[in-house]
C-alpha cells in the first residue's frame, strides 16, 4: 500500500448501529384521513426544552394566527423495521476481520446484523456478492470493512468503489475517511484513496493517476472513459513520462481486486449493459477478483442475479427505519403544508443540531447597520425549523419555490433576499445544473447540519446519507416510479429511537397522471409503497452502440479474442434468434471500427489501430443516452455560472426569456449554437417586478426528414418510415421580460423570422428512428366528429406504442426521444435514438408489426374501458373518450 498523509475527518457517516427486531405491528387500515392527525402525534413526540431563538420568534409573531395544516390524506404507515442482530462481535473469527474488526469494536460496541455478518464472511472468503437490504440497514460497511482488511492484509492493492452520481461519491467519501482515520490511529497504517469524478480539473485527475490510490471512489462514467481513453495513449510516443504514468494507472485499475456498483438500481438500458460487460471482462481478466452489487430497492433478485451476475450470492436484509407515516394532499397546499411544518414540528429538532447563535438583545426593527454577524443571527432565528427536505423532478419550479421560500424568510427578518447568501443561508435548493464547486457545499453544509429547508432534484435520492431530517415531501410521482419514491422516503433517517413517528408527504397535482388517480385512490398508493414491488432492471439492451463499446473495452482489457467477446455480448440473452442477431450487430460494429482505422484485427485477434482515430472516437461516444448542456455565462463577467439542458432551451432560454438559477434571476440576450453558449445579464428583483411569474415558451409542430436511404413499411392506413432522420423544432411564441412592461409574449411568424436570425431560434437534432405517418382520410374516419382531437389522439397512440416498447423489447424510454407532429396533412407520430444512432430505434422499427398485434391484443383481452395496469394505464388522462374503443378501431384498420 502508498504511504501518505490523510486528514481524519470529524464528521461521523451513518453506521450500522441496530437493535433487536421489534415485531411489534400496528393496524393502518382504520386510521382517520384527517389533518389533525398530524398535528396530534406531532404533539404526542418527545419534547425537549426550546432555545431562545424559538421564544424570539414565538414573541414576534404573538399578533398572527398560528399556522393551520391544509386538508391531508392519510396514505399508510410504514411499518418500523430492523435486522436481527448477529451473535458474532466484529472481530469474531467467522467474520474474518481479525484487525480492522477491533477497530471497530472500540467504536461501536454492538455486534453486526447477522445479514451484515454473513455478507462480510462470504465476502472475505473470495464470493461475489449481491446484497439487497433497505436504506439505513449498513450495506456500505460490508464492503468497506472488507475491502479495507483485503488492504491491510495486502490480499489485494485496488479497490474500485462505483457509485452512481457524484454527489453520492461525495457522500461516501466522508466515510471513507473517517475509517481509515482510524486505521492510521490504532495501526499506523495508511491506506489511500481519491474521489474521481467528472467535476475533478485535468490537474486534479492528472495527480490522481501519478499517485495510484489504494481505494478509488468513482462514478462509472468516468472510470469507463478514461480505460479507453489510456488505452489510445499507450502506444504514444510523446509525453512518455506523463503516458507511463497513466498506463501505471491503467494497469493499477484494470487488476483491481474487488469492484463494488453501489445503487446498482439506479442504473438500466444501454448503461447497466456497459457495466454488464464491463463485470464480465474484468472477471474474464481477474478471475480471483470479487465483484460486489448493492441495492435498496432491486426487486426479482434471483431472476437479476441468474441473469447479470450468476456467481454471485445473494444476500438480504431489511430497512432500519422507525414508523413513517404516509400523507397526500394537493398541490396548491404546497406553501401551507411547509409553512404548517416549520412553525408545528419545531420540538422534534430542538437537541438534534448544533444550537444557533445567542440571539441578538438588539431589536431588528431599529435603524441602525447591522453587521454580517447580527444579519446571520437573525436568519437563523427565522430559519430555525425542523430539517425539511422536498424532491421535486422539475428544476425550475424547485427554483422558483426555494426563491419563494427566501422571500418569506426575508419578510420575517426585515433582511432583503440578497443578503441570504447562499454561503450563509440555511435553505438551499441543488440540482444537475449548479457549478460542481456549489453543489459540494451544499452537500458539506447538508452533512453537517447547517441547512434546515432543501430543496432537490434526484441528484440527492440515490443513497446519500443525510442525518436528521424529519420530514419529507416530494413533488408530484417521480419520474423513474416507485423506485424513486422508495428511494426519497429513504431520506428520512431515525437515531436509536426507532418507536417515533416521521412523516413523508406526496404533493399531487389532479390533473396530472398517476398524481391524480393517487389522490382518488389513495389505497392504490399505499398498496405499492407497502410491497414495495419495483420493476425489473432492463439491461440487456443490445444495439450498435453498445457493440462497439464492448469492441473497444475488451481490446483495452488485453481480450483479443473475437470469439470471447461474442460470448459476453450474447451470453445474458436465452432467445437463440436474439443471440444471432446479436452477434450479427458485433460483427457490423467490429466492420465499422476497423474501416475508420480504430481497430485492427489479425488471426481473429484484435488489436488498437490509430490512437488519434480512437481519441477522436471517444468524444463522440456517448456511454449514456444524454444530450449535452450548453453553458450560461454573464454577459459582463463572461464566466460560466451554470448549465441548462439542451431539451428546455427551446421551452425556457431564448432571447428574451428569463432564467432562475440559485435564487438569482438572468435574462437571456443571445444564444450561440456551435458553442452551445447563453450569454445572460443579472437582473435586481427590485428593480423588475413580477420576475417570478415567468412562463414557458410554445413551441410549432416538429419537422421530420429522412435521408433519400429510408426504409418504408406499408400498413394502410399508416406508413412507417425508418432511416437517418433530422428534427427541426422552432418556437410559435416567446415569453419576453421588459422591467417596464413586465412578460410579453411574441408570437414568432415569417415577419419575426425576417427581423431576426432564423437560425438562432432553429434547434436541430440529427439521428436514426421511425415515424408513423397517418394517411389523409384517417382521422375523420376513425375519430369522426372528434377528429378536431388528432393530436391528443395521436399522444395516445405514441403513448401505448412505447409502453409496448419498454415491455417487450426491454429498451428504457429514456434512451429514446419522442414528438407528436400535429400539422394539418403531415400528422405523425416519430420515435429516435437520443443523443445519436444507437440502434434501439432499428430494433424498433423490426419489430414494429409484432408490437402494433401485441397491444392489439393486450387491449382486446382486458375487459377494462379505460386503460389498467393490466393493459395500459391512463389512457383516458390523454384522450378522455373512449380511449380503448377508438384504439381497438384504429388497430382494426391497421389489420394487425
Amino acid at each position: 500500500m502508498t504511504r501518505a498523509n490523510n486528514t481524519p475527518n470529524e464528521t461521523d457517516a451513518s453506521t450500522s448501529a441496530g437493535a433487536p427486531r421489534d415485531t411489534a405491528t400496528r393496524d393502518t387500515t382504520t386510521r382517520n384521513t384527517t389533518s389533525q392527525k398530524v398535528a396530534r402525534n406531532s404533539a404526542d413526540q418527545k419534547a425537549t426544552p426550546r432555545d431562545t431563538t424559538s421564544q424570539k420568534i414565538t414573541r414576534d409573531s404573538a399578533d398572527q394566527d398560528p399556522p393551520s395544516p391544509p386538508p391531508l390524506t392519510f396514505v399508510c404507515e410504514l411499518p418500523q423495521k430492523s435486522n436481527t442482530v448477529s451473535t458474532h462481535n466484529w472481530s469474531a473469527s467467522a467474520l474474518g476481520l481479525p484487525t480492522i474488526g477491533s477497530i471497530i469494536e472500540q467504536r461501536f460496541p454492538f455486534h453486526p446484523y447477522e445479514f451484515q455478518a454473513m455478507a462480510i464472511s462470504e465476502l472475505m472468503n473470495g464470493s461475489d456478492l449481491l446484497i439487497t437490504s433497505g436504506t439505513g440497514s449498513g450495506k456500505s460497511e460490508i464492503f468497506l470493512l472488507a475491502v479495507l482488511e483485503l488492504l491491510l492484509q495486502e490480499e489485494i492493492s485496488c479497490v474500485l468503489l462505483i457509485y452512481p452520481s457524484k454527489q453520492l461519491v461525495q457522500d461516501q467519501e466522508a466515510r471513507v475517511k473517517k475509517y481509515l482515520s482510524w486505521v492510521k490511529e490504532e495501526l499506523g497504517s495508511v491506506i489511500t484513496y481519491s474521489s474521481y469524478t467528472g467535476d475533478l480539473s485535468h490537474k486534479a485527475v492528472d495527480g490522481i493517476e501519478r499517485a495510484c490510490p489504494d481505494i478509488l471512489l468513482c462514478t462509472f462514467d468516468k472510470l469507463f472513459y478514461r480505460i479507453m481513453y489510456h488505452s489510445s495513449l499507450m502506444t504514444d510516443e510523446p509525453n512518455a513520462d506523463r503516458n507511463h504514468c497513466r498506463q501505471r494507472f491503467f494497469q493499477h485499475i484494470i487488476h483491481a481486486g474487488a469492484v463494488i456498483f453501489d445503487e446498482i438500481h439506479d442504473y438500466s438500458g444501454l448503461t447497466l449493459s456497459n457495466i454488464y460487460n464491463f463485470i464480465h471482462l474484468h472477471k474474464r481478466k481477474n478471475p480471483h477478483s470479487r465483484v460486489v452489487l448493492s441495492s435498496a430497492t432491486l426487486s426479482e433478485t434471483e431472476d437479476f442475479r441468474d441473469a447479470f451476475l450468476p456467481s454471485a450470492r445473494i444476500i438480504s436484509g431489511e430497512p432500519r427505519r422507525g414508523r413513517i407515516q404516509i400523507l397526500a394532499t394537493e398541490k396548491d397546499n404546497l406553501e401551507q403544508l411547509v409553512t404548517y411544518l416549520r412553525a408545528n414540528f419545531l420540538s422534534q429538532e430542538q437537541g438534534q443540531t448544533q444550537e444557533p447563535p445567542p440571539a441578538q438583545e438588539q431589536s431588528p426593527v431599529q435603524a441602525q447597520p447591522t453587521t454580517q454577524a447580527q444579519e446571520l443571527s437573525r436568519e437563523n432565528e427565522a430559519a430555525r425549523t425542523p430539517r425539511i427536505i422536498l424532491f421535486n423532478d422539475n428544476i425550475s419550479q424547485n427554483e422558483s419555490f426555494t426563491y419563494l421560500v427566501k422571500n418569506k424568510l426575508a419578510a420575517t427578518t426585515g433582511l432583503p433576499v440578497s443578503s441570504i447568501t447562499p454561503q450563509a443561508s440555511k435553505i438551499a435548493c441543488i440540482h444537475s445544473q449548479l457549478p460542481p464547486e456549489r453543489k459540494r457545499m451544499i452537500v458539506q453544509k447538508t452533512q453537517d447540519n447547517q441547512l434546515s429547508f432543501l430543496v432537490s432534484t434526484a441528484v440527492l435520492a440515490q443513497g446519500v446519507d443525510f442525518p436528521d431530517f424529519y420530514s419529507g415531501i416530494q413533488v408530484g410521482w417521480p419520474i423513474n416510479g416507485l423506485v424513486g419514491a422508495l428511494q426519497r422516503i429513504g431520506r428520512i433517517r431515525f437515531d436509536d429511537d426507532l418507536t417515533e413517528v416521521r412523516y413523508f408527504f406526496f404533493i399531487l397535482d389532479p390533473e396530472r397522471e398517476p398524481d391524480g388517480f393517487f389522490l382518488a385512490h389513495p389505497k392504490q398508493l399505499a398498496e405499492r409503497l407497502l410491497k414495495a414491488k419495483v420493476p425489473s432492471l432492463l439491461f440487456n439492451t443490445v444495439n450498435f452502440r453498445l457493440a462497439q463499446g464492448l469492441l473497444l473495452l475488451g481490446t483495452a482489457y488485453g481480450l483479443l479474442d473475437l470469439s470471447a467477446l461474442r460470448t459476453i455480448f450474447t451470453q445474458a440473452l436465452a432467445i437463440p434468434k436474439a443471440q444471432e442477431n446479436a452477434a450479427k450487430l458485433l460483427r457490423q460494429a467490429l466492420t465499422s471500427l476497423i474501416s475508420k482505422g480504430i481497430l485492427a484485427i489479425t488471426d481473429n485477434q484484435l488489436s488498437l489501430g490509430s490512437p488519434t482515430e480512437l481519441s477522436t472516437f471517444l468524444r463522440g461516444y456517448h456511454l449514456r443516452a444524454i444530450l449535452p448542456k450548453w453553458t450560461v455565462k454573464d454577459s459582463e463577467q463572461k464566466q460560466g455560472l451554470f448549465t441548462v439542458d439542451s431539451r428546455k432551451i427551446l421551452r425556457e432560454a431564448l432571447p428574451g426569456n428569463i432564467l432562475l438559477n440559485d435564487g438569482v434571476f438572468w435574462q437571456v440576450e443571445d444564444l450561440n449554437h456551435p458553442l452551445k453558449e447563453i450569454t445572460v445579464s443579472r437582473l435586481d428583483p427590485k428593480t423588475s417586478p413580477d420576475l417570478s411569474q415567468k412562463k414557458p415558451n410554445k413551441c410549432q409542430s416538429p419537422e421530420i426528414t429522412f435521408d433519400r436511404f429510408a426504409r418504408e413499411l406499408l400498413l394502410p392506413p399508416i406508413k412507417i418510415t425508418y432511416g437517418d432522420l433530422t428534427v427541426i423544432r422552432r418556437p410559435s411564441t416567446i415569453t419576453r421580460y421588459h422591467p417596464l412592461h413586465g412578460f410579453t409574449q411574441v408570437e414568432v411568424d415569417d415577419q419575426f423570422f425576417q427581423q431576426s436570425n432564423k437560425a438562432k431560434y432553429s434547434f436541430i437534432e440529427k439521428s436514426a428512428g421511425l415515424t408513423i405517418g397517418f394517411q389523409k382520410k384517417f382521422f375523420p374516419k376513425i375519430l369522426g366528429s372528434l377528429a378536431y382531437r388528432r393530436y391528443y389522439f395521436l399522444r395516445l397512440i405514441l403513448h401505448v406504442f412505447l409502453l409496448e416498447v419498454t415491455r417487450t423489447l426491454t429498451v428504457p424510454r429514456k434512451e429514446l426521444r419522442s414528438s407528436v407532429c400535429w400539422e394539418k396533412g403531415k400528422e405523425a407520430i416519430a420515435i429516435y435514438d437520443l443523443a445519436g444512432p444507437s440502434g434501439n430505434s432499428h430494433k424498433i422499427f423490426l419489430a414494429s408489426k409484432k408490437l402494433l398485434r401485441t397491444i392489439h391484443s393486450r387491449l382486446d383481452n382486458c375487459p377494462c374501458l379505460k386503460g389498467c395496469s393490466n393493459c395500459y394505464p391512463k389512457l383516458d388522462n390523454i384522450f378522455e373518450v373512449n380511449p380503448k374503443v377508438f384504439l381497438l378501431k384504429f388497430l382494426k384498420e391497421v389489420g394487425v
